[in-house]
């Protein structure tokens, strides 16, 4: 968990004039299919332009290569809606 916390803090410093919020998962419960990860991160931005320009940045290009070569990674970009009320 420290190792997520401290990629977090990278991560805000790194894109502190974003609008990005982190939230991090803690013990994970599958229930259907068989995905069980060991850990969640969920990266919030206000578009999905936002989200392209963040990892597609010369900033994260450069850190990149240090979670590519640490983890197996799962991503993927989900848009969101208010449902009416």
């Amino acid at each position: 968990m420290n190792y997520i916390l401290n990629m977090s803090k990278k991560f805000r410093k790194l894109y502190k004039n974003t609008e990005a919020g982190i939230w991090l998962g803690g013990k994970v419960l599958p229930m259907f299919g068989n995905w069980n990860p060991e850990r969640i991160v969920i990266i919030e931005f206000e578009t999905e332009e936002q989200v392209r320009n963040c990892f597609n940045s010369t900033e994260y290009l450069k850190v990149s290569p240090f979670r590519e070569n640490s983890t197996i990674t799962k991503s993927v970009i989900v848009n969101g809606y208010l449902p009416s009320e």
